[in-house]
């Protein structure tokens, strides 16, 4: 911005410098032309002859020409001259004055008909600051690259090793439970789109070396993906733009700073034969149990894995899941499952509401059974209790 208001300035001077040697040049050569054919006029007549063609030229042109006129023109001319270098003018001097008004300068604005001030600082720019601040840029731009490296390289692997880590827990915890004679598995691959970060991020010499920030600076990892670390770049630090495109920037910047751009999850599902089928590709083919079993063992996962995080991070949880109509398409035996994985394994306390036909599947499973009851306009809850309390009464 400082370059450009310099430059400004500088092309409006240079403008009216350039219809000066304009005129400059036609005077000279309409001087030269006088200067030609009075040589050749001399070549041709003698003295005499020309002064008497003078006389008589002079004689003629002041009987036809009407003086006023002439001077009508000329002071025409000058006045319509005049105003158009005093617009000019104006325009160079309210230029002045922006620059010494956003850069805090002094330079005068009004009285000097010159410019030089003005091109002294520009060539002061051009040749001094502007180089300087162009290696400062520079050098600012490496600085934020290696911290590309280090930081935002290091997060990415890290939180993709870490949700890689994760399923597998999980995927050993799940395999011990059948329901309906189907066990399921969740499954995380490197997404396609952006496969080649995947494999940035998962480098085996940025992932096995001892020493890992002479690894990130090391010139064979950083020529292998230097096209993915440049378009990494250019997305996190972009260059100002638009408003509107400064909201794209914002949502492009949101995407690639989330590890799950870099990744697919699925489910796969697993029949008493052996034969394995991804949940994404076969859903709509799965009848009202099959679908809800999924979801709750996703819902249960996520809760057990925010669960745990909050505990690692020596924070209590209260680990409280509440669901509603719980269970409603499941038969029996999936039901009884999903309560013995979230009870013993998942370690959740669960609260759930289920329709009357379900309670001989839950009651197993549950310390306390509330009954909701709805006579005569009236309602009103009771406990539940079960077969071997009444025993004990």
């Amino acid at each position: 911005m400082l370059r450009k208001e310099s430059e400004d300035n500088a092309i409006l001077t240079g403008s009216l410098n350039s219809e000066i040697n304009t005129a400059k040049e036609n005077v000279i050569s309409i001087m030269n032309r006088i200067k030609e054919l009075q040589e050749e006029t001399k070549s041709k007549y003698s003295e005499a002859e020309i002064l008497k063609f003078e006389e008589d030229f002079k004689k003629s042109w002041y009987e036809k020409v009407n003086r006023n006129d002439v001077l009508n023109l000329y002071q025409t001319s000058k006045k319509r001259f005049e105003t158009s270098a005093n617009e000019k003018m104006k325009d160079l001097q309210n230029l002045r004055s922006s620059y010494n008004g956003k850069w805090h300068s002094s330079y005068d604005c009004y009285q000097v008909e010159d410019n030089d001030e003005f091109d002294s600082e520009l060539k002061k720019l051009s040749e001094n600051d502007l180089p300087r601040h162009l290696d400062e840029i520079a050098e600012a731009k490496i600085r934020a690259r290696d911290q590309l490296k280090n930081d935002f390289l290091s997060k990415m692997s890290d939180n993709i090793k870490n949700v890689e880590s994760q399923i597998r827990d999980f995927n050993s915890i799940l395999g011990k439970y059948t329901f309906g004679g189907d066990t399921y598995s969740f499954s995380v691959t490197p997404s396609k789109e952006n496969r080649n970060f995947y494999d940035m991020f998962m480098d085996d010499e940025f992932l096995l070396s001892p020493n890992f920030e002479s690894t990130l600076f090391a010139d064979s990892f950083t020529n292998k993906y230097e096209k993915e670390i440049d378009m990494l770049f250019s997305i996190l630090v972009p260059e100002r733009a638009s408003v509107k495109a400064d909201k794209d920037i914002e949502k492009q910047i949101a995407t690639y700073t989330d590890y799950k751009a870099y990744l697919n999850f699925d489910m796969n599902v697993k029949d008493s034969s052996g034969d394995i089928q991804k949940l994404s590709k076969n859903m709509k083919y799965k009848s009202g149990g099959e679908t809800q079993i999924p979801f709750y063992i996703s819902i249960l996962v996520s809760f057990a894995q925010v669960c745990r995080m909050k505990s690692m991070k020596g924070r209590s949880t209260v680990r409280l899941v509440i669901f509603d109509e719980a269970f409603s398409k499941m038969d029996g035996e999936r039901i009884r499952t999903c309560l013995k994985l979230l009870k013993e394994d998942f370690d959740l306390q669960v609260i759930f509401s289920a329709p009357p036909d379900k309670l001989k599947d839950v009651a197993v499973y549950t310390n306390d059974i509330l009954v909701a009851y709805k006579t005569s306009g009236a309602s009103f809850i009771e406990k539940f209790r079960k077969s071997d309390e009444l025993k004990d009464e």
